[in-house]
């Protein structure tokens, strides 16, 4: 299949179309030459450092910027999470053949949404490696029984705080490990500061047997609660409300580390954030 084109001279043209048309033919094939019009994005969170070409201004969380904007990236591990309500969740990052091109990579979507029982040595290895969010307080459902739980049974996190290795036994309810900010954070009576990155490692204890086993190392993620509502406002502004949990999930799986729908779902809906879906209760 082919179009043949055919040109009429304007002088054969007026003999035959009024010239009220003509000024239509002239105006739509102006317009058809025209660049459709550059993407708006409202940025998430910037890690690293990224700025503005033309101006020389850091990038920074609430930018609306357009997708034909020129960027700089500091560095090769710069990027961006990034949102459009047409064109949903990016990661804007640069392009390996420089720094200031850009790539803007769709955001992950699929995930795990929730933990389940953790049954067997493997699940509890695959749970607990990476990073894992903890906004206030998690429970993990642990059956395995290799790793019982009981009054001299039980497991404990350490990490270092000021040159010293710290262990904090982790309380559990039933079959639920038990992660508590508050809780971990706490030596000798007094609450430390919670860091926003630290390095732990996890081990199962047998007391009877004067025993301890080491299950796992994983990072433990604690982001500033006020940094992290603003940019779970952003999502929400962007994404329509049956949607917003789903890419909450994601976006903070991508960022952050893991964490379970449903605690996500409560913690949302603590903070006030609207039309949040509550899981049912069991």
């Amino acid at each position: 299949m082919y179009l043949r084109i055919i040109v009429i001279p304007l002088a054969a043209m007026k003999k035959f179309i009024p010239n009220s048309l003509i000024i239509c033919f002239a105006l739509i094939s102006l317009g058809s030459t025209s660049e459709f019009p550059p993407d708006k994005y409202t940025v998430i969170k910037v890690e690293g450092s990224i700025t503005y070409l033309k101006s020389g201004i850091k990038m920074n969380r609430g930018d609306h910027f357009s997708s034909n904007q020129k960027l700089q990236f500091k560095s090769a591990n710069s990027r961006a999470a990034v949102i459009s309500k047409a064109k949903g969740r990016f990661v804007l990052t640069p392009k390996k053949s420089g720094r200031t091109k850009s790539n803007l990579l769709p955001a992950m979507s699929n995930i795990s949404s929730r933990k389940g029982e953790i049954l067997n040595t493997i699940d509890l290895h695959n749970y607990f490696k990476e990073n894992l969010l903890l906004l206030e307080k998690s429970a993990v459902m642990v059956k395995v029984k290799e790793y019982p739980l009981s009054k001299d049974n039980f497991f404990y996190l350490t990490y270092e705080h000021n040159g010293e290795s710290i262990a904090k036994k982790l309380d559990f309810e039933g079959n639920d490990i038990l992660l508590e900010r508050a809780s971990i954070f706490t030596v000798d009576g007094e609450t430390i500061p919670v860091p926003k990155n630290i390095q732990v490692t996890l081990y199962h204890r047998d007391e009877t047997k004067k025993e301890s086993s080491k299950i796992s190392n994983f990072n433990l993620i604690m982001p500033d609660e006020s940094d992290l509502k603003e940019e779970l406002k952003i999502i929400q502004s962007e994404s329509k409300d049956d949607e917003f949990s789903s890419a909450a999930q994601a976006y903070l799986g991508q960022f952050y580390g893991k964490i379970d729908a449903d605690e996500l779902k409560v913690w949302l809906s603590d903070n006030s954030f609207q039309n949040v879906d509550l899981p049912s209760k069991k």
